[in-house]
This record gives C-alpha cells, sequence and structure tokens, in this order.
C-alpha cells in the first residue's frame, strides 16, 4: 500500500424524510445536522489551531474559509491531522452557499454500494489515485484491500491503510436543480506520516456509469 502514496443564526426545520429538492438537504452526518441548525455557533466553535502558507493561523471555520481563498493549508504532519477537524467547515459552507433551509434525516437507499462500485478514483487526487489503471478505476477493483460498503460508507482497514470515504450529505450544491453528494475522504498511513483528508462533491450520481468527485476544498 505504501506504494501508492503521492493529497447569523439559521432556523433549520427537521423534516420528515424527504429526497432533496430547492433548499432542502439529506443530512447523514448527525453532528453536521445539528450544527448547521446552529450555524452560527458551528463556525465561531474554536478547534486545533490550523496554519497555512500565508503564514496565517486560524483556529475556527470563519478564518478557515476566509484564508483558504488565498491560500493553501501549510505542511507538516501536526497541521494535516488537524486538518480533519475542518472538514466540517467545507460542510457547513457549501450548505449555508446552496440555500439550504430545511434539514431532512436520512430517507434514500444506501449509497456505500455505489461509493464502492461506482466512483471513480482516477476522478480525485488520493494515494491510490497512482495506482488506478484501466483494470483499477474503482475501490472495488483494489480487492487485496478488502474494501467493505456499509448503508453511507465504504472502508478499507488494513494492516498498513485506513481508507473511508463518506457521505455526508445530500443536497443541490451549485443550485443547477440536480443534487450532489457530499462525501469526506479520510485516506492515512497506519505507521508513517502520511495523512489525506478532503471534502468532495460528487457530480450528477443518478447518472449511469462512473460517478466523479472534484474537490470542494
Amino acid at each position: 500500500m505504501r506504494r501508492w502514496c503521492a493529497a447569523f443564526a439559521v432556523a433549520v426545520p427537521i423534516l420528515a424524510p424527504a429526497s432533496p429538492e430547492a433548499g432542502n438537504a439529506v443530512i447523514v452526518d448527525q453532528r453536521l445536522a445539528v450544527d448547521y441548525m446552529h450555524y452560527r455557533d458551528a463556525i465561531s466553535v474554536r478547534r486545533h489551531p490550523l496554519m497555512f502558507e500565508s503564514g496565517a493561523t486560524v483556529t475556527n471555520c470563519i478564518g478557515y474559509l476566509r484564508n483558504k481563498k488565498s491560500s493553501r493549508l501549510a505542511e507538516g504532519v501536526n497541521n494535516t491531522n488537524f486538518s480533519q477537524e475542518y472538514l466540517e467547515c467545507d460542510a457547513l459552507d457549501l450548505l449555508k452557499r446552496a440555500g439550504v433551509r430545511r434539514v431532512a434525516r436520512s430517507a434514500f437507499q444506501g449509497r456505500g454500494d455505489d461509493l464502492l462500485k461506482r466512483l471513480d478514483l482516477r476522478s480525485f487526487p488520493s494515494s491510490l489515485h497512482p495506482a488506478t489503471d484501466a483494470t483499477h478505476k474503482v475501490l472495488a477493483d483494489f480487492r487485496e484491500l478488502h474494501p467493505v460498503a456499509s448503508r453511507y460508507a465504504v472502508l478499507a482497514d488494513i494492516s498498513d491503510w485506513f481508507f473511508k470515504l463518506q457521505l455526508v450529505a445530500e443536497f443541490d450544491a451549485d443550485r443547477d436543480g440536480s443534487t450532489e453528494w457530499l462525501i469526506w475522504l479520510v485516506d492515512a498511513a497506519r505507521t508513517g506520516s502520511y495523512r489525506g483528508y478532503a471534502t468532495l462533491i460528487v457530480h450528477d450520481p443518478t447518472a449511469t456509469g462512473l460517478l466523479k468527485a472534484t474537490s470542494a476544498r
């Protein structure tokens, strides 16, 4: 596996289960759903300090979202580890900019099997990206990793590596009338310092064939 390393308050009512439509979101991650209902508090809460290449250090979503527009995250093991806390900031920002006003509990069919068999690993950066080819396009193709799908996630958890794709929300992220999937990627070596965390958007998930994801960070 090592050879693959190359990375205002918002009043939001909770609805009965429903498919995402304009202004609606299905949020699978319970903490994210609660925090979005308390948006102002969530973006202000103190987190571990995160450094940017510009020299700025931030400790909450407000600073993170402001600084990421003009600078990349600084390198470093601790900084990379702390960046996982800020995945929620990306999600909160995307939900807010999409104009989500109503949050529904999960009601759709599980997506884990789609993440396992249809998400094209060539479409976004990860430790697996360099190992993809014509016969290794999706996680299911990497049988030696023993990937397992659950309702909302796919996980490869072996002795030297941890790789997880987790669906956290479905909503119209770009306001084009279609639904996107919001995915969190955790990609980490069991030994050594490699860590990769990302917020991904899967566009047009109802299309046939392979799904493609782009970085939202």
